[in-house]
């Protein structure tokens, strides 16, 4: 990797916690950027307790990489920390464990380019096993590079129903003036913080940039901290807050998408509970009162019929949301 200049320099920022295994795929793909005026930030977490910290230290590949340690209580806090060492024009948040092909970075200055008043510029990005992998870089690589602009409320309605905007940082590059402008920063907790982060970008600018260039490779691991999330139940309870912050975020300017949020959270919610077994559903009835959630209370239809179903009969009451489920939200 050349040297670097800070004009148009790029900082990645990187939170590593227990990443060994995953960690080198990740900064080779960045060494391999075609792009090379980068900054690699790693916020590296003390508690770790794998080869995280000595991969770093023996790493050759990234001539601009800055090793930051201390201890954090979530990956907000860990990319909070890694931004304020951050000296590039442009920022990006990536994740250890996921994987880049070679002109994500490239594609996405290129939307600057094109569009040089933007603040905010989001990428593409696709979803893989770890078997997928290989599959799933080939299909980035080959992907059809589009630029376009969204106003700002078109924009939240994209992020809404993730059909083109992705909620989570690493799609997102960012001009760092514009974070510190309006005191953008993640929420420290760990559950839905990347997404009230994203809700930020928007919010503050009238417009952004997108890239339909695929750039992105998330691989899912059965040991991230969403799949750790065992039931829908505790799901729904532990992004009470990132739903809390998102609600006021979206509602002091607008009400409408805000309302829209909040029901679309209750259909997912309810979504996952229908696509449990007819047993397992059961049991999470009997140890909560679907009836009384105030997650269905924000959509009519769904809240009646949860009354009287439930008082009916638990088989019928699955049967038929399920079907209403399926037919108008999934």
């Amino acid at each position: 990797m050349t040297s670097h200049t800070k004009n148009n320099l790029v900082s990645i920022v990187i939170p590593a916690y227990n990443a060994g295994k995953f960690l080198s795929q990740m900064l080779d793909s960045i060494a391999n950027q075609t792009y090379q005026n980068l900054e690699v930030i790693v916020a590296y977490d003390v508690k770790s307790t794998d080869n995280t910290l000595e991969i770093l230290r023996s790493y050759k590949g990234i001539q601009n990489l800055i090793i930051d340690e201390a201890k954090d209580s979530s990956s907000g806090q860990a990319r909070n920390r890694g931004f304020r060492l951050a000296t590039g024009e442009y920022t990006i948040f990536l994740d250890a464990d996921d994987k880049i092909i070679p002109t994500y970075i490239a594609d996405l200055i290129e939307v600057f380019k094109k569009y040089p008043n933007l603040d905010v510029v989001c990428g593409n990005r696709i979803s893989s096993t770890e078997n997928e992998v290989p599959e799933k870089y080939n299909l980035a690589i080959q992907s059809e590079s589009n630029i376009e602009t969204y106003s700002q409320e078109i924009s939240l309605r994209h992020l809404l129903h993730r059909d083109t905007l992705a909620g989570e940082p690493w799609v997102w590059l960012v001009k760092k003036e514009y974070l510190i402008k309006n005191n953008i920063s993640f929420p420290n907790y760990s559950h839905g913080d990347d997404t009230v982060w994203v809700f930020q970008l928007i919010l503050n600018t009238d417009q952004i940039g997108r890239c339909s260039k695929i750039g992105y490779v998330f691989i899912q691991h059965p040991t991230s901290i969403t799949n750790s999330i065992s039931s829908p139940i505790e799901s729904w309870n532990k992004y009470s807050k990132y739903r809390d912050d998102v609600y006021s975020l979206v509602s002091c300017i607008h009400p409408d998408i805000a309302k829209e949020f909040l029901c679309l959270e209750t259909r997912n919610f309810v979504r996952r509970l229908t696509q449990q077994s007819y047993l397992e559903f059961q049991k999470t009835l009997s140890e909560y009162n679907i009836s009384r959630l105030d997650s269905v209370k924000n959509d009519g239809f769904i809240s009646k019929l949860s009354i009287c179903c439930f008082n009916i009969s638990k088989k019928t009451y699955w049967k038929v949301l399920r079907l209403r489920i399926l037919q108008n939200h999934i």
